[in-house]
């Protein structure tokens, strides 16, 4: 009886975390169609603040203003003939209310040339409004 009651709740578990991993893949990628569409309302949205962005510098962004001129001056530098990007994911629970997305991330140009290539991990946590990022680390930023 007891390895019944085990396997039930274990069985629980694993449906309530692929409920929860399918939920930010879908965030993720809602945040990727406002990155490609250069939407920073959109964008902005899919954050907690203050967010901490790690790259090649660290920045603290206190609010959705700072985090949109983070993304134009970042949206600034993409070559004119910027088309869209990819992503490959996976998402690890990092402990009961954060999650850990990694993305690995193909920018092409209008030509279906790809030119930008790079890795973040995307920190979650789930608030009243949904999952948000609360740091965000890359290798390309």
């Amino acid at each position: 009886m007891n390895k019944l009651l085990t396997t039930i709740t274990l069985l629980c578990f694993s449906v309530a975390a692929n409920g929860q991993e399918t939920e930010i893949k879908e965030v993720q990628q809602s945040y990727v169609e406002d990155f490609i569409a250069f939407d920073y309302d959109g964008m902005t949205a899919h954050f907690t603040y203050p967010v901490m962005i790690m790259g090649s510098t660290t920045r603290i962004l206190e609010n959705p203003e700072a985090l949109i001129n983070y993304y134009k001056s970042l949206i600034s530098e993409l070559p004119e003939n910027y088309s869209h990007s990819t992503t490959e994911v996976e998402v690890r629970k990092v402990n009961n209310s954060t999650w850990l997305l990694v993305s690995t991330f193909y920018r092409y140009n209008t030509n279906g040339d790809m030119f930008q290539s790079g890795t973040t991990q995307n920190f979650y946590i789930e608030t009243n409004d949904g999952w948000k990022m609360f740091l965000r680390q890359s290798t390309a930023l």
